[in-house]
C-alpha cells in the first residue's frame, strides 16, 4: 500500500466546544489508483486530506506512506517528503500572478539542486503534455480558469511525485472544462501511474475513480469499487 491509515483522528477545540473533524479513520490505498472522497460539507473530507499529506499533524493516529509513519519524521524530513512523494492541487489554482507560466511549473523545484536547464526543460515538457506549449509565456491574467488548472496540474507533477492530493480540482469550473480536467487527471493516472486521491462533491467525477469513499460526520461510512 503507498498509504496507510491508523485510527486517524482530528479534533479541534474553539473555546470551550470541541470539534471531532475526523474520527478514527482507517484506511488503505494500492499504488496506482485513483480514489475520490464524497461527502457533505463539513464531513471531514478536506482535514482527512490535509493530515494524509503531512499538512496538519493528526491528533491521534498514523499516516503511512511507501511503510514510513510520516509523523514520525523530523520537520525537515517532512518537508522533504512533502516534495518529493505528493503534489497537491486545491480548488484554487493559486498561481502567482508576476510569474508566467512556466515560471509558475518551475516554483516548487526552484530552489533545489537541479540545474535551471533542466527544470526548465522539464516544466516546458509538462505544459505541452497539459495542452498549453502555446501559453508557456503567458501570466495567469491571461489564462482561462481551465487554462491556469492545467498550469497548476503541470507544477504538481514538476517533482515527479508518486502521489497527487486533489482538494476540490475542479469546484470552480465550469462543466465543460471540469470534464476536461478530469480527462487530463485520468490519462496522468494510466500513462503515469500516479496514485490520485481526490476530493469532490460531484458524484459524475467520483465514479469515473476506481474507488470512493463516502464520508460523512468524520467517519468513512461506506466504500464504492468501479472496477
Amino acid at each position: 500500500m503507498i498509504i496507510r491509515a491508523e485510527h486517524l483522528c482530528k479534533t479541534y477545540r474553539i473555546g470551550e466546544q470541541v470539534i471531532e473533524a475526523v474520527k478514527g479513520v482507517d484506511l488503505e490505498i494500492e499504488r496506482g489508483k485513483f480514489v475520490s472522497i464524497v461527502g457533505h460539507s463539513g464531513s471531514g473530507k478536506t482535514t482527512l486530506l490535509s493530515m494524509l499529506g503531512g499538512l496538519t499533524r493528526p491528533t491521534h493516529g498514523r499516516v503511512y506512506i511507501d511503510g514510513v509513519d510520516i509523523w514520525e519524521l523530523e520537520d525537515d524530513e517532512l518537508s522533504e517528503l512533502r516534495n518529493t512523494k505528493i503534489g497537491f492541487m486545491f480548488q484554487f489554482s493559486s498561481l502567482i500572478p508576476t510569474l508566467t507560466a512556466v515560471e509558475n511549473v518551475m516554483l516548487p523545484v526552484a530552489f533545489s539542486r537541479r540545474s535551471p536547464g533542466d527544470i526548465e526543460r522539464r516544466a516546458l515538457e509538462l505544459l505541452e503534455m497539459v495542452g498549453l506549449s502555446h501559453r508557456t509565456h503567458s501570466s495567469p491574467s491571461q489564462l482561462s480558469g481551465g487554462e491556469q488548472r492545467r498550469v497548476a496540474i503541470a507544477r504538481a507533477l514538476i517533482n515527479d511525485p508518486d502521489i497527487i492530493l486533489a482538494d476540490e480540482p475542479t469546484g470552480d469550473l465550469d462543466r465543460k472544462t471540469e470534464e476536461e480536467v478530469m480527462e487530463l487527471f485520468l490519462r496522468i493516472n494510466r500513462e503515469m501511474g500516479k496514485t490520485f486521491l481526490m476530493v469532490t462533491h460531484n458524484p459524475e467525477l467520483a465514479r469515473q475513480t476506481d474507488v470512493t469513499l463516502v464520508m460523512e460526520n468524520g467517519c468513512i461510512i461506506a466504500r464504492e469499487d468501479h472496477g
